[in-house]
Order: C-alpha cells, then sequence, then structure tokens
C-alpha cells in the first residue's frame, strides 16, 4: 500500500492511525508498530476490520445517514459470519460469562460495543453543562474538528445487552436534538438542559429502585 492510499484510507476512517497514547505504548500493546497490523474492508467501505492495532481484531460498521438500526443490523451479520469463521478454523474470542469479551482496554469489557454518531449541535456543544448532560444519558461525547460537532457514543458497556447500549444511544441523540432545536427557537439554555437532567436523573433512579 502506497502512502497515498494508506493516507486516503484514514480520511476516509477505514484505516487506523498511528498511535499516540503513551499508554498504549508502555503496556506494549503498541511493539513492533506497524508490523503484523493491518486491515480489511468490503468494496462498499462500511464493513472494516483492524487487525492487530490494540486488540487481535476490532470491527467497524459505519454509514453516512441516521438508519442506526440498518448499521447495527449490519455489524450483527458480519460479526455473526466473522466468528463463524473463526470458530471453523478451531478458534473462538475470548470471553467470560462475567466480564463478557475479553479486550486490551478494561472500560470495554462486557460488549465491547462502541455505538456513536457524529451530530452537529452548535449551540449545545457550546454549552458548559454538556458533559452533566452526557453523563445522565450514559453517553459521552469528543469534539471533531468541526465547529459545533460532536462524536457522541454509549458509554457503558457492561451489565447490559449491545441492543441496549445502541438504544441508549438513540434515545440519547433524540434529546440532544430536541434540546438543540429548543435552543435555537430562542429557549433559555440553562433551564432547559438542567430540567432534562434532572428528568434523566430521576428516571435513572426509578430504574434501579426497580
Amino acid at each position: 500500500m502506497s502512502e497515498e492510499e494508506r493516507k486516503q484510507l484514514i480520511k476516509e476512517h477505514v484505516m487506523f492511525d498511528a498511535i499516540k497514547d503513551t499508554n498504549v505504548f508502555a503496556s506494549g500493546v503498541a511493539r513492533d508498530w506497524p508490523d503484523a497490523r493491518g486491515v480489511f474492508y468490503n468494496e462498499a467501505k462500511d464493513f472494516v476490520v483492524w487487525a492487530n492495532v490494540e486488540d487481535h481484531a476490532q470491527v467497524h460498521s459505519a454509514q453516512y445517514g441516521a438508519d442506526m438500526q440498518a448499521v447495527f443490523d449490519k455489524l450483527c451479520d458480519g460479526m455473526g459470519k466473522f466468528e463463524a469463521a473463526v470458530k471453523k478454523g478451531g478458534k473462538e474470542f475470548m470471553r467470560n460469562d462475567h466480564l463478557g469479551y475479553i479486550v486490551t482496554r478494561p472500560e470495554k469489557l462486557g460488549t465491547a460495543l462502541k455505538a456513536g454518531v457524529s451530530l452537529s449541535i452548535p449551540k449545545l456543544a457550546a454549552h458548559p453543562k454538556v458533559k452533566e448532560l452526557m453523563k445522565a444519558m450514559k453517553l459521552e461525547d469528543t469534539k471533531s474538528c468541526e465547529e459545533g460537532r460532536l462524536y457522541v457514543h454509549n458509554k457503558e458497556t457492561l451489565g447490559s445487552s449491545e441492543a441496549s447500549q445502541v438504544q441508549c444511544l438513540v434515545d440519547g441523540v433524540q434529546n440532544l436534538i430536541k434540546i438543540e432545536k429548543a435552543l435555537a427557537a430562542g429557549k433559555d439554555a440553562g433551564s432547559l438542559i438542567s430540567q432534562a437532567i434532572f428528568y434523566l436523573v430521576e428516571m435513572l433512579q426509578k430504574a434501579v429502585i426497580i
């Protein structure tokens, strides 16, 4: 692969970039980088498998648009076929009944699923309480290089199913869009976000009590 091809695949979010996390290097995960690493992808470049980046395999399913069900279905179908091929070779993914899938990063134990979307919510992204709001929805956000855009994804991977974690993201994104539209309409940001946080925390407490 030429350097130009590699850069283009990185731009398209197909190829992994160089690891820059010093903790990853200190753990030995990135030794001999980039030897023995690779990427496999389909023609549409919407189903990708990274080999030996941090884990033995990282599977990615993605597409443009708002049809998260289609992305999740594609992931489930691809993972089913991938796992069947692995088992056919006499191997299987490392999994524990208590901890779920065994992966490199402890915070990903459980389903090891990171379901995320890129959202343009400029008013909400600039608000100081956005982190608190994300926490109440069991989500995390990462600012992208584009102003006013956030990459929002599930925070928890342990103690619930893949479907529940994706649904958590779907519900959270719907709430974020509603709040962004309300802010764009001129409603008070502070009270609106505080009300949303109070409601979400109250719902969480009720769910725990039940």
